[in-house]
């Protein structure tokens, strides 16, 4: 198999194709440091255990970075654990979720005594109008 070959397989297994060019460039440094198996594995370690909230790397970054190395915990995708503030301001800003009732009740606040209210705005972040414009 030729290292275009190689590549071609590559790209089609990474699961963020963008910026092909550069992919190309990186992937021919990176295949003399590391095998195409190996690349193709940890390519589906990444998938399996990426944080659903972040982006996949762009496939150059990936190889320029040598990711095949990085080491992946076995976190489970959902704990049960009650959401943090750090969690919905991420999922905001991301653009995976809107605001939703449930989000009042985040932990990591003091209760400052008040009954929550249908129209309680504290934790609100943006407004609505706002998010179709940064969703990509």
């Amino acid at each position: 198999m030729s290292h275009e070959d190689d590549f071609n397989l590559f790209w089609r297994t990474y699961p963020r194709r963008i910026s092909k060019g550069a992919a190309r460039t990186a992937f021919e440094r990176a295949i003399r440091k590391t095998s195409l198996e190996t690349m193709l594995a940890a390519i589906a370690d990444y998938i399996r255990f990426k944080p659903e909230r972040i982006d996949f790397k762009h496939p150059a970054t990936w190889l320029n970075q040598e990711c095949w190395d990085d080491e992946w915990a076995n976190v489970p995708r959902e704990t049960g654990r009650k959401r943090t503030f750090t969690d919905v301001a991420m999922d905001r800003f991301n653009g995976t979720a809107s605001v939703s009732r449930t989000d009042a009740n985040v932990g990591g606040f003091p209760n400052d005594g008040r009954e929550s209210r249908p129209d309680d705005q504290r934790l609100r972040i943006g407004y609505s109008g706002f998010d179709a414009a940064i969703r990509h």
